[in-house]
């Protein structure tokens, strides 16, 4: 068992905290009936100020069996969860209730003609005040309609938190893993356990987000559903969170709302019994598990009645017991173009919700049958398996061609999802993803499946697929440097084009043909390419085409140094896309223009340009562009002798590039870094920046510019080492 001890709250604090909670309240609560004072602080504070009684109180009452504590705690509730309604909503319907004033005062409940109507304008809430709230939700317990806190905590409030571009991935991977144990429907309990692919899926967006806080770690351990590994963490944590104290600590501060919610998440859906003990987790906040429920929601695993057979006689024996949907399933998982199928697409291919297939899936994995893929929730059939079901009679197989044309389907309308989230202009509403790091994710794993299904459409008649996941994939395949698959995708989306005589798609295909030549440092090839696609975009009176064509054009030229005519490129496109009110691609055409002006020694043209860039990819919530421009901008400051600023700018875009998850930008941001601190006088932060970028490097797969770091970081050692 684990003890952890808490910290000390001077005892002046807690008298006053426990002293006169309904007066005090009720003070609030008169000003925010007839005052101006119910905007979301003066909610924030009355629930501060609710929470230093609750934990006064569980100081001489770690069970909290008195109802005016009880009380002030289901109020901290409604008070938390008012802080996010009067933010996003602050003229909607409003209502929160003041249990704690009940038994003095009566009927005390806050509605929307009591209140003021706001003069402000909605604002975004951050992740911190959801987490509050859903943690307050957990440890009170006791509203009227529990689920009615979690479909607004779930389906309203999370996904306007999403649309901020402010907010960092791990808080989002945080709000979205917690959102998973809320139920769905209006009935109890009040949290479930997410199943197993819901949680390798959390796990997965929070690796990818790191680094963690405190918090996010301890929630991260506990998606492992793994109790001794988690009551460490748990133990870890709450060691930590007493040495972080500060002085003068308020006594709100003895509870540690995130790692409580998280330990009755461990309680409430994981079903287990802590050993752990603190005075940071009063047993009044702490449930037991219920004696009448089974926390794991993953269906419960089928015995294996047989051992792998071999094909013939015996494997026919094994698939004939087999019930009706895992025969389907085995002779419909050989249409899958890619290695592996995931859940989700193998209930589309077998026209069955995912519970279903999850549960079929698992359950040939139990027989051995079908491997467990990576990560789980996808699967793979074994070898022999495939050699035996595609042998079956022809008459077994009816409904193919349905299936597999639900499956392309599948995959076309999950990739342009997909692709959606790493173009943060586009509004489209969201299928399967919470955000960019949630699909970026998802397209690393899928993306040899989509490749595959892109070429399977092309062949069986589907042109429309084909173009469809080219185009939501490109975006993808240049963040990733995988340029053969980018060459790969647009050389068969461009013979699909052709063949179909679609001018558009033609246009597009040869627009990122060019991209990859031009990678492939084909540069003739490219330019060939991007001057066709302009031509055509022209055709097709398709302006945006053209800009996005000129665009491009200009950076094949640019690498050929013919700068004058990659500047006249981008300044077309500019053009074009500001007479369209395209603020988005008019950055990216900005951009390229500021590189070439700074190539030409046109500085103050450049920074011009890219701080117009920069500008407009902030606006527009791209952080990824906003970085590259910011980087290029450092560059021509460098160039100009203002080495200051060109350090600030290399440093923000190294962090940039870091949050969104682009290693090889990162590598370039260190890399410029480097530079402006060794022309500054400052080698050993440059040779710092430099080991920095060379590994980044490495690690985003760039052999060629790996070398040149390590030999610029040689160079810088050398000299500092002979200057001494």
């Amino acid at each position: 068992m684990y003890q952890v001890p808490c910290h000390q709250v001077e005892s002046s604090l807690i008298d006053q905290a426990l002293t006169d909670i309904e007066g005090r309240i009720f003070t609030r609560w008169h000003r925010m009936c007839w005052g101006p004072d119910y905007d979301p602080e003066a909610f924030a504070e009355t629930c501060d100020e609710l929470l230093d009684h609750v934990a006064a109180c569980a100081r001489f009452d770690p069970a909290l069996s008195e109802p005016p504590a009880r009380a002030a705690l289901r109020t901290a509730a409604e008070c938390a969860a008012a802080v996010l309604d009067r933010r996003l909503w602050p003229n909607g319907d409003f209502e929160v209730d003041f249990p704690v004033l009940t038994a003095r005062y009566g009927a005390t409940k806050l509605t929307s003609p009591e209140t003021s109507y706001s003069m402000q304008a909605p604002q975004t809430p951050p992740v911190a005040e959801w987490v509050r709230s859903f943690a307050l939700c957990l440890v009170s317990s006791t509203f009227e309609e529990p689920w009615r806190r979690n479909l607004v905590l779930k389906f309203d409030v999370a996904p306007e938190i999403h649309v901020s571009p402010t907010e960092p991935a791990a808080g989002l991977a945080e709000m979205d893993a917690l959102a998973d144990y809320l139920v769905d429907g209006d009935e109890p309990p009040l949290v479930v356990k997410p199943d197993r692919q819901a949680r390798v899926r959390a796990a997965l967006r929070l690796d990818a987000a790191a680094p963690l806080t405190p918090d996010q770690h301890l929630l991260r351990v506990l998606l492992d559903d793994d109790q001794p590994a988690f009551e460490q963490a748990l133990a870890d944590r709450l060691d930590r969170y007493r040495e972080d104290i500060g002085d003068d600590p308020a006594p709100r501060t003895l509870l540690p709302l995130a790692a409580i919610a998280l330990a009755n998440l461990a309680v409430l859906a994981h079903g287990w019994r802590l050993d752990v003990r603190s005075g940071y987790l009063p047993e009044g906040l702490l449930p037991e598990p219920p004696a009448d429920k089974t926390p794991a929601v993953e269906p419960v695993p089928v015995p294996a009645r047989h051992g792998l057979p071999d094909t013939g006689d015996r494997f026919r024996d094994l698939y004939e017991h087999l019930t009706g949907a895992q025969q389907r399933t085995l002779r419909m998982m050989p249409l899958n173009p890619g290695p592996q199928i995931s859940t989700s697409a193998l209930a589309a291919l077998t026209g069955v919700p995912a519970a279903v297939a999850l549960a079929t899936a698992e359950a040939l994995a139990q027989m051995s049958l079908v491997e467990v893929g990576e990560p789980y929730g996808w699967w793979r059939l074994r070898d022999p398996v495939r050699t035996f079901v595609t042998a079956l009679d022809p008459a077994e197989d009816g409904g193919h061609d349905d299936a597999l044309a639900r499956l392309l389907e599948h995959y076309r309308l999950a990739a342009v999802d997909a692709g959606h989230q790493l173009r943060p202009t586009t509004r489209d509403r969201k299928r399967m993803f919470t955000g960019r790091g949630d699909a970026l994710i998802w397209l690393d794993i899928e993306t040899p499946n989509l490749i595959a299904a892109a070429e399977t459409a092309a062949d069986t008649g589907h042109p429309r697929i084909t173009r469809h996941i080219a185009l939501a994939l490109f975006e993808y395949l240049n963040l990733r440097r995988r340029t053969a698959d980018t060459l790969q995708l647009s050389t068969l989306a461009l013979r699909t084009a052709r063949q179909t005589g679609d001018k558009f798609a033609q246009a597009d295909a040869l627009n990122w043909l060019g991209v990859a030549y031009r990678h492939l440092q084909r540069f003739e090839e490219a330019v060939t390419a991007l001057t066709d696609a302009v031509a055509i975009s022209r055709q097709n009176d398709d302006r945006s085409g053209e800009g996005r064509a000129l665009n491009n054009l200009g950076s094949a030229l640019l690498v050929q140094q013919r700068y004058e005519e990659a500047i006249t490129a981008y300044t077309d496109a500019g053009a074009i896309y500001r007479q369209a009110g395209d603020r988005y691609r008019e950055g990216l055409a900005l951009n390229n223009l500021g590189s070439a002006l700074r190539d030409v020694r046109r500085f103050e043209e450049a920074i011009n340009a890219l701080t117009e860039a920069a500008q407009i990819f902030r606006q527009v919530g791209d952080r990824r562009r906003e970085a590259l421009a910011v980087n290029n901008l450092g560059s021509a400051f460098k160039s100009t002798g203002r080495l200051d600023e060109a350090i600030t700018a290399h440093a923000d875009a190294t962090e940039i590039f870091r949050q969104t998850g682009d290693r090889h930008g990162e590598a370039t941001a260190w890399h410029g870094l480097g530079l402006a601190r060794r022309s500054a006088g400052r080698p050993d932060e440059a040779a710092a920046a430099i080991e920095k970028a060379a590994a980044a490097y490495l690690e985003a797969g760039d052999q060629h510019w790996h070398q040149r770091a390590l030999s610029l970081l040689d160079q810088i050692k050398a000299h500092h080492h002979d200057g001494r």
